[in-house]
């Protein structure tokens, strides 16, 4: 019984390996037949412009000093019954932590776009190999290109993203209590007043930051079309 364990297994071991030769050599002669397959150093140009995108959205970014100064003046808005406009700051900060989040997350497709073409690009020529590794060791932006180390830093981002923005949704809950306890009908027409302003303010942020948005995403979207299309080829 244990001989007929070990053959199926040595069977079963040899049929995997013979299925990992095959994808080998059908991904060589995809490359090998692509008429505008791009070349190593078109590939890792589009890898540093993406990695330069990514560590640019994390080092731009100021929410976390913007929370720490609106996180110091809740008493104050507290003591002068103003929980409805501290709400309102938080829920934009959420907002522009999810919209942070977002970002990152598209332009870490497109690198991870960029890196495959590159792997399949040194299978149909392994004399790549050498110049492939001596430019995963290279660094942009002080990160090293190496697609382990920049998955890793990517996951981390997000996840500090992930908690910084369930922080803020603790806070919005305590400034929602503060607001019930603050309802009273002396501060109505003055809560109205506050909403009114807060609207006017978060609108122009948002159209400035969609303006952003869009520019950046019509920039990825198009070079990861242009990745998808060389893909299928």
């Amino acid at each position: 019984m244990e001989s007929n364990h070990d053959d199926d297994s040595s069977k079963k071991r040899r049929a995997e390996e013979r299925k990992l030769i095959e994808e080998i050599r059908y991904k060589r002669s995809c490359v090998k037949r692509a008429p505008t397959f791009p070349s190593a150093e078109e590939i890792q140009i589009k890898i540093r412009r993406f990695l330069s995108i990514v560590v640019m959205l994390v080092k731009s970014n100021s929410i976390v000093e913007t929370f720490t100064e609106l996180r110091g003046s809740r008493s104050q808005l507290f003591a002068r019954r103003e929980a409805a406009l501290y709400r309102c700051r938080l829920e934009r900060m959420h907002y522009e932590a999810a919209n942070l989040m977002g970002r990152i997350r598209s332009a870490a497709e497109a690198l991870s776009m960029a890196y495959d073409p590159y792997g399949l690009l040194v299978l149909a020529d392994s004399s790549l190999l050498d110049e492939r590794d001596d430019f995963y060791e290279d660094c942009e932006e002080g990160l090293t290109i190496h697609p382990n180390f920049t998955a890793d830093f990517i996951r981390r981002e997000i996840e500090f993203i992930e908690d910084f923005k369930r922080k803020i949704e603790n806070e919005v809950k305590e400034a929602e209590l503060q607001e019930q306890n603050e309802n009273h009908p002396d501060l109505i027409d003055q809560v109205k007043d506050l909403f009114v302003d807060l609207r006017h303010e978060f609108g122009r942020h948002y159209e400035e930051l969609c303006g952003q948005i869009k520019n950046m995403n019509e920039s990825i979207e198009d070079i990861k079309l242009s990745m998808e299309r060389l893909k299928e080829h």
